[in-house]
């Protein structure tokens, strides 16, 4: 009971001193508050528009040019093949593998596939190849592509699956909750 009411004791004195802390700010948050409006116009339409929100906010303008528009496309298109590998590896990493115990597996996969083929790959298409942003991006992720195939392989395989020791039957457990009883 006793850590419990410390507990409550400690979040409450957390949560007024937040609200302390940003009671101070507000006025100065209110007055600095400032607002970007990026538009991307072919034809003029979309620019006076644009114009007229700044205008009406305050805000600044920020003309999206084709250039602009052409790498953030490439990066779209490299993201959707990058989130195919993200989701298979969220689900076989954190989910199936973590939980069947093989977190010394998934520490060297993180670990080695970062370190010793993404950051360096990344480095080279973008700094010393000067590679289009797509195959910058997507070799940025090639770690993510890479473990998706090593995960699935050692889900394969069945070395992940822990075995654990002095397990009992259900039968044994029932057992013995009537002795305790």
């Amino acid at each position: 009971m006793k850590r419990i009411v410390f507990i409550i004791a400690v979040v409450a004195l957390g949560l007024i001193t937040v609200t302390a802390c940003g009671q101070k700010k507000e006025k100065k948050n209110m007055t600095e508050n400032k607002t970007l409006v990026a538009y991307f116009s072919a034809t003029g339409t979309t620019e006076s528009l644009a114009k007229k929100i700044a205008t009406a906010t305050g805000g600044e303008l920020y003309k999206i040019t084709p250039e602009t528009r052409e790498i953030a496309m490439e990066l779209m298109d490299a993201l959707c093949i990058v989130v195919v590998f993200r989701t298979v590896n969220s689900i076989l990493s954190k989910g199936v593998l973590r939980g069947g115990g093989d977190t010394r597996f998934l520490l060297v996969a993180d670990m080695s596939t970062m370190w010793l083929v993404a950051v360096p790959l990344g480095a080279l298409a973008g700094l010393t190849l000067k590679l289009p942003p797509f195959f910058t991006y997507l070799f940025l992720y090639s770690d993510q592509i890479l473990k998706a195939f090593w995960c699935f392989l050692r889900l394969r395989s069945g070395k992940w699956i822990k075995h654990v020791q002095g397990t009992a039957d259900f039968g044994e457990i029932e057992e013995d909750e009537e002795e305790i009883r």
